[in-house]
């Protein structure tokens, strides 16, 4: 069984925070298509684990998840000893360059322009968790 890590600020949409600025993850709604990645990626046999630590997580308090994700596995500190042929799907290129030997990383977000890659790199790009979720379906199928 693979395991996938998610950051959970992947999952959860964004809601209104000072002077009216989207910038806190709000854990009653769901991001789009978030149910619909987590369910696809257990009916074919991943483990998925939510990570809590980052964006929007208050010192000392776990974040929450939205119903139907609530109930999923969670790490506060990142992964710990993955399995062979993890994955890490994350928004923060620097967690690329301290994942664990062995797992490979998709940063979602917008493209970085073409030029000089920076030193830390994540193995994998996507657009959103739909797209994530997609590549790993898609690169498990063909391994």
């Amino acid at each position: 069984m693979t395991r996938v890590y998610i950051e959970s600020s992947l999952l959860v949409l964004e809601g209104p925070g000072p002077e009216g600025r989207m910038s806190r993850p709000d854990a009653s709604r769901p991001a789009p298509g978030a149910l619909d990645a987590i369910t696809n990626l257990g009916d074919a046999g991943h483990d998925v684990v939510v990570l809590l630590s980052g964006a929007g997580r208050s010192p000392g308090r776990p974040q929450s998840l939205p119903p139907g994700l609530a109930d999923l596995p969670s790490e506060t500190d990142g992964p710990g000893v993955p399995s062979s042929g993890g994955w890490l799907v994350t928004t923060d290129l620097r967690r690329c360059e301290h994942r664990p030997p062995g797992v490979r990383s998709i940063l979602v977000g917008p493209r970085r322009p073409p030029g000089p890659r920076p030193t830390a790199h994540c193995d994998l790009e996507a657009r959103d968790l739909g797209a994530a979720v997609l590549e790993i379906l898609a690169r498990e199928a063909m391994a």
